[in-house]
C-alpha cells in the first residue's frame, strides 16, 4: 500500500508490503550510510534527526535529503509526519520546508499508518489527538515512551516496564479501556502489523510473538543477534540505530515459515553452581547413566542419592534423557560443549569466590531492619531467648576468644537444635562439627576444617539465616550452607556450652535483615549508603588477603573528602593505619595490633559507629582502643569503596532498632477522636485547585469531629475538640472516589443543584484577626433520598449560595440572614455609601427592606434579615412650603397675638399690611390642595427697624404701631371686649367713628 499526505497531497516514496499473520525478525542486518539519534518509517517513507536536531529524509541511492528545522523527535505515519523540539513544541510536516506548530507540550510524539497521533509529556502523561476538535485528549496511566500501530499501542514506563492498551490492536481509532502489563523490560518499544518489537537497557533486540487479533499481547519475547539502542517498524522491514548511531535495517518473515530449532536455556539452581562448557567426571550408578528428560527431576534424584556431585547435560547425547547425575566434584572443560550443575553442599571445606556469589545472591532480606540488644557477657550453658523469634535474613555475631577443649553454640527450642556448631580447639588445630538434632537425637552433621585464626586465638563468628540453610563464616573463612532440618518457627533461643575452659565469649548479638547488603564487590566503586549514617550503625565486612606484601584499604567518602580511612599493610610485622583526608591527609592513627597469621589471611572485621568515633574489631580483637574519632561528621558520609590486593566477599550495614525503630502512634485519642494531623484536610480554594469542580461531585458528607494535634503513642483525652466535614468525592470520568475533609464545603460541589436544598435560616460568622475581618456563611444542605430531603449536614462558604432552593420550593432572592449582628451588611454595604428607602416591614420571619445607593438613586437592592437593619439612614425628604393653592404652611411662617407683637416688636414701624390667608399645618413632601377647614385669615404685616424688615401674620394689628397717626382713620364703631367671670362681664356700646383715611395721604 501508498499513503498519500491527506494535507498537501504529496505521494509517499515508499511501498509498504503487509502481512497479516504474526511475524519475525530475519536478522539479516545491512548497514545504512550516516548518523542519525532517531529513526522512523512508515508511509511517508523513513526519516530521522541527529545530534544537532537537523531533520533528514531518506531519497534511495543512499542519499539523504535535509528538510530544513531542528527538531529532537520526529514519527511518520501513513500521510503525516509529526515531531517534537527541545522546546517540547509540536510540529507537523506540511510538505517540502513547511511545518506548522500544533497547540501542547510532548516529549515523544507517534503517528500510526491510519494517521493515529498519540503522544507522551514531560510528566510522563499520555494524550491522544482528536482530529476533528483539534483537541488533546488525555489518556490515563504513565509513560516515557510511547508506539502506535497494527498490534495497537504500547509504552514502556519509567521502570522499564511494558503496557499494552486493551482494545486498539487493529490501530482503531479509539482511546482504549486499561492498560495491561506485559512480562519483560525493555526502554524502547515499536508496534508494527503482526508484530512488536524492543530493545532492552543492554541494547538487546526482542520481538513479541503469536501477535493476533485473538492474542493481542503476544505469548513470549524471542530474542535476536545484534544490539540496537533505539528501533522503528513497519510493514515488512526493521530499521533502527545502535549507541554510536548508525543505522541499521533487517527484513521480516513470516513466523510460520521459521525453522524450529529446538534451544535450551541453562537456568540457575539453588544450591547449585552452573558451569558451561564443563563436564563433571563418573557416572553416578545407573540411574545416573540412564539420565533423565528435565532438569528439575534430576535435580531431585541428585538431592537424594549419597554421593552424588551434581548433574551435566550431555547435548551430543542421543534420545532426551540428556541430563546425567554425576559423581565429580570438580568441573574440568567439555569439548563437546556440554553445561554443569556443581552441589555446593558436597563438603564443609573453604569454596571459591565464584560460587559464594551464586549462593549468596539466593538472600532474601526483608525490608524490616532490627538490631537487637547486646549481650556482652554469655553466662556458659544459660538459655537466651530470641525476642521476637528467628526469620529468613537474621544474622547472628559473636566474638571471643579460643583455649583448648570443646566449644559449642546452639540455636534451640523445644527438644530440638537447628544449629549446634561444635569447635574442638587443640592449640593451633582442631576441627568444626555442624549438626541439627531432634528429641537429643542427630538428625544431620557435617565436618568443616579448624578455622584460620589470629595471635592470641580470637575468633569472629559470624551466622546468616538463608531460604536454604545457615551460612557461616569463622574469622573470615567462609563455610558452605547447612541445610535447614528444623523449622525456623520452632527455635526460640541460643545457649553457649565450654565457656571458660574451651572458649570465652565477649560479645553476642543478634540482627535482623541488614539495611544494606552488598555481595558482588567491585574495587574501586563507590557505593552508596541507603540514607544517611546514623548512631549505632553497625558494618560487618568479610573478605581474603591475595597478597603477603600489598596492602587492602577501606574507605568512607563524605563528597570529596575521606572521612575514615582504613588501611591493613602485611609488609614487615603488618599495621593497620587509620586516617582521615580533608584537602590533604591528617595525623594518622595506628594501633600496635596485627590480628592475623599467614601470608594470606582471611579476614572478617566489623565497624561501628559511636559518638565518641569509630569502634574497629577485627577477627574478634579490639583494634580500636579508645575509639577512631569523627574528625567530619559522620551524617555527611554517603559512600563507601574497597580496593587493594584482597577479595571483598561481602559488606553489611545494621541499624540499631531501639534507636532508629519507628514507635507505633496512635491514630485516634482516648476518647475515640481521630488526630487531625492524620487526616488529610483541605482548604477551599486548595480543595478546588486538586479536585476541579468540573470533574469532581460529592457522593456523600457527614460532620464528624476531630481532635486537633499529632499522632501520639500514649493513649491522651483529646484537648481541643474540631468539627469538620468528611466528604467522598467522586470522579465524573472513571468513577474514581476520594475521601477528604474540609471545615467547609464549597458551593461548587453541589451539583446538580436540584439535588440539593437550603433548609431552615442561613447564618452569618464574622472574625476580626490582627485588624482583618472575615465572614462565612453558615446554612443546612439537604439532599434529597427518595421523596423526602433527609440527609442534611451544615456547610458554609464564603460566597452566598445564591441559585439554590429552599425545602418547601421556595424560590430565594439575595438575603444575608445574621445571627448575632449585621456587621457583614455594614462591611459589603456601608452605611455612609447606602440609604434606606422608607421604613422596614416586619413579616413573619424576615425583615425585608430596600438599600439605595447615596451617589445614584437608582441603583437598588432589596433584601431580607433575621433582625431589623440598624445603622442605615434615609434620604432628606423635600418639603413644599406652600400648598398647591399657594397658601403659606402656618408652621413656616410667623403668627404672632397681639400681645407677643407689642412685647416682640414694641419699636419697630409697620411698612405696610395687606389681608392673606394661611393652611394650618406643618409642610408636606407631596403638593396638595390645602382643606378648607385648615384656611385661616390672618393680615400680612411687613415691619420695619432702620434698615431690616420683618414679614409677620396677624390677626389684630397694635394701635401703637400706627405711626404717623395722621396717615390712618377709625372707620367702624368701637367695640371693647372684656373677659372676665361669668355674669360680670359686659359689652359696652360706643359711638361708630366716621374716619376716613385721606385720599392720596
Amino acid at each position: 500500500s501508498s499513503g498519500i499526505n491527506a494535507e498537501n497531497g504529496e505521494k509517499s516514496r515508499e511501498n509498504i508490503v503487509y502481512w497479516r499473520g504474526s511475524l519475525r525478525i530475519t536478522a539479516k542486518w545491512k548497514k545504512l550510510p550516516g548518523r542519525l539519534v532517531v529513526v522512523s518509517f512508515g508511509g511517508m517513507g523513513l526519516w530521522g534527526v541527529n545530534k544537532q536536531d537537523n531533520i533528514y529524509r531518506w531519497r534511495g541511492k543512499k542519499k539523504w535529503q535535509q528538510v530544513k528545522g531542528k527538531l529532537t523527535h520526529v514519527a511518520v505515519g501513513g500521510s503525516m509526519v509529526w515531531g517534537c523540539n527541545r522546546q517540547m513544541n509540536i510540529y507537523r510536516w506540511l510538505g517540502g520546508h513547511k511545518w506548522k506548530q500544533i497547540k501542547g507540550k510532548l516529549v515523544n510524539v507517534e503517528v500510526s499508518e491510519f494517521n493515529r497521533v498519540w503522544g507522551v509529556n514531560k510528566a510522563m502523561a499520555i494524550y491522544k489527538r482528536i482530529h476533528k476538535k483539534k483537541k488533546w485528549k488525555k489518556v490515563g496511566g504513565a509513560a516515557i515512551q510511547i508506539s502506535v500501530g497494527g498490534a495497537g499501542v504500547w509504552v514502556v514506563n519509567k521502570a522499564h516496564q511494558i503496557y499494552y492498551r486493551v482494545g486498539t490492536y487493529g490501530d482503531k481509532n479509539t482511546v482504549g479501556t486499561k492498560w495491561v502489563r506485559i512480562a519483560g523490560a525493555l526502554k524502547w518499544v515499536a508496534s508494527g502489523w503482526g508484530i512488536v518489537v524492543g530493545v532492552n537497557k543492554i541494547d538487546k533486540i526482542y520481538y513479541r510473538t503469536q501477535i493476533s487479533k485473538k492474542t493481542p499481547t503476544g505469548k513470549a519475547w524471542v530474542n535476536v543477534p545484534g544490539r540496537l539502542s533505539q528501533i522503528d517498524v513497519n510493514g515488512m522491514k526493521v530499521y533502527g540505530r545502535n549507541s554510536k548511531h548508525i543505522i541499521w535495517m533487517s527484513p521480516l518473515a513470516r513466523a510460520g515459515k521459521a525453522k524450529k530449532t529446538a534451544t535450551v536455556t541453562f537456568r540457575a539452581v539453588k544450591g547449585y553452581t552452573l558451569h558451561k562448557g564443563m563436564y563433571l567426571g563418573g557416572y553416578n550408578g545407573k540411574l545416573g547413566k540412564r539420565g533423565f528428560v528435565k532438569l528439575g527431576k534430576a535435580i531431585k534424584a541428585c538431592n537424594r542419592r549419597p554421593g552424588c556431585g551434581g548433574v551435566t547435560y550431555e547435548a551430543k547425547r542421543k534420545g532426551k534423557r540428556k541430563y546425567t547425575l554425576r559423581k565429580g566434584r570438580k568441573a574440568k572443560k567439555s569439548p563437546s560443549g556440554e553445561v554443569s550443575w556443581l552441589k555446593a553442599t558436597i563438603s564443609f571445606g573453604v569454596i571459591s569466590n565464584k560460587e559464594w556469589i551464586v549462593m549468596t545472591k539466593m538472600f532474601t532480606y526483608t525490608t524490616k531492619y532490627r538490631m537487637y540488644p547486646v549481650n556482652k557477657k554469655p553466662i556458659d550453658g544459660k538459655v537466651y531467648a530470641f525476642t521476637e523469634g528467628i526469620k529468613i535474613g537474621d544474622s547472628f555475631l559473636f566474638f571471643g576468644r579460643f583455649l583448648v577443649g570443646t566449644f559449642v553454640f546452639s540455636i534451640q527450642g523445644k527438644g530440638v537444635e537447628g544449629l549446634r556448631i561444635t569447635i574442638v580447639a587443640k592449640g593451633a588445630t582442631g576441627s568444626v562439627i555442624f549438626g541439627a538434632y531432634k528429641g537429643g537425637k542427630l538428625v544431620t552433621k557435617a565436618t568443616g576444617p579448624y578455622p584460620p585464626v589470629g595471635r592470641g586465638n580470637r575468633y569472629a563468628v559470624l551466622i546468616e539465616v538463608a531460604k536454604i540453610g545457615y551460612y557461616i563464616t569463622i574469622n573470615g573463612a567462609r563455610y558452605t550452607v547447612f541445610k535447614h532440618k528444623i523449622a525456623l518457627k520452632l527455635l526460640t533461643g541460643y545457649r553457649f556450652s565450654g565457656l571458660g575452659k574451651a572458649a570465652k565469649a565477649r560479645w553476642f548479638r543478634h540482627f535482623r535483615a541488614a539495611v544494606m547488603s552488598l555481595r558482588s564487590i567491585t574495587l574501586g566503586k563507590k557505593f552508596a549508603f541507603k540514607g544517611k549514617m546514623m548512631l549505632e550503625d553497625f558494618m560487618m565486612v568479610t573478605g581474603q588477603s591475595l597478597s603477603a606484601k600489598k596492602k587492602w584499604t577501606m574507605n568512607f567518602w563524605a563528597g570529596k573528602h575521606i572521612a575514615f580511612h582504613l588501611d591493613f599493610r602485611p609488609a614487615g610485622k603488618g599495621q593497620i593505619v587509620m586516617n582521615t583526608k580533608k584537602g590533604g591527609w591528617g595525623r594518622e592513627y595506628r594501633p600496635k595490633v596485627w590480628p592475623f597469621k599467614g601470608k594470606k589471611p582471611y579476614f572478617s572485621f566489623t565497624v561501628r559507629n559511636m559518638k565518641k568515633g569509630f569502634n574497629v574489631v577485627v577477627n574478634g580483637i579490639h583494634v580500636s582502643k579508645p575509639p577512631y574519632k569523627h574528625r567530619i561528621p559522620f551524617k555527611k558520609i554517603t559512600h563507601v569503596n574497597f580496593s587493594g590486593a584482597a577479595k571483598w566477599y561481602s559488606f553489611n550495614l545494621y541499624r540499631d532498632y531501639k534507636r532508629w525503630q519507628k514507635k507505633k502512634l496512635r491514630t485516634k485519642s482516648a476518647d475515640g477522636l481521630v488526630y487531625t494531623k492524620t487526616l488529610k484536610i483541605f482548604s477551599q480554594a486548595k480543595a478546588r485547585k486538586v479536585y476541579k469542580v468540573k470533574l469532581w461531585r460529592i457522593k456523600s458528607f457527614t460532620r464528624i469531629k476531630a481532635c486537633k494535634g499529632k499522632a501520639r503513642t500514649a493513649k491522651a483525652k483529646c484537648k481541643k475538640v474540631i468539627k469538620l466535614y468528611k466528604v467522598t468525592l467522586f470522579n465524573t470520568k472513571n468513577k474514581k472516589t476520594v475521601t477528604i475533609y474540609l471545615r467547609g464545603i464549597p458551593f461548587g460541589y453541589f451539583r446538580p443543584r436540584k439535588n440539593y436544598r437550603l433548609k431552615g435560616k442561613i447564618g452569618q460568622k464574622c472574625k476580626t484577626k490582627r485588624g482583618k475581618k472575615s465572614c462565612r456563611f453558615e446554612y443546612l444542605v439537604c439532599k434529597k433520598k427518595g421523596k423526602k430531603w433527609a440527609h442534611c449536614a451544615w456547610s458554609s462558604s464564603k460566597k452566598f449560595p445564591t441559585g439554590m432552593k429552599f425545602v418547601g420550593g421556595a424560590k430565594t432572592i439575595t438575603m444575608y440572614m445574621i445571627r448575632h449582628d449585621i456587621q457583614y451588611l455594614h462591611a459589603k454595604y456601608p452605611p455612609h455609601k447606602w440609604r434606606i428607602v422608607g421604613k422596614p416591614k416586619k413579616g413573619k420571619k424576615f425583615w425585608v427592606f430596600k438599600l439605595c445607593s447615596a451617589k445614584n438613586k437608582k441603583v437598588c437592592k432589596k433584601f431580607r434579615t433575621l433582625y431589623s437593619p440598624t445603622g442605615y439612614k434615609g434620604f432628606k425628604a423635600v418639603y413644599y412650603k406652600k400648598s398647591l393653592d399657594g397658601l403659606p404652611y402656618s408652621s413656616t411662617v410667623t403668627v404672632v397675638g397681639w400681645r407677643k407683637f407689642l412685647k416682640k416688636y414694641p419699636t419697630h414701624t409697620i411698612k405696610s399690611m395687606e389681608d392673606s390667608k394661611i393652611c394650618a399645618g406643618k409642610p408636606i413632601t407631596k403638593k396638595q390642595n390645602s382643606k378648607k377647614a385648615n384656611v385661616r385669615k390672618f393680615y400680612k404685616v411687613t415691619l420695619l427697624k432702620g434698615k431690616k424688615t420683618v414679614v409677620v401674620y396677624t390677626r389684630v394689628i397694635p394701635y401703637s404701631h400706627l405711626k404717623p397717626r395722621k396717615n390712618y382713620v377709625v372707620k367702624s364703631t368701637i367695640v371693647r371686649k372684656c373677659r372676665g367671670k361669668k355674669g360680670k362681664g359686659k359689652k359696652r356700646k360706643g359711638k361708630k367713628s366716621n374716619g376716613k383715611k385721606r385720599k392720596g395721604k
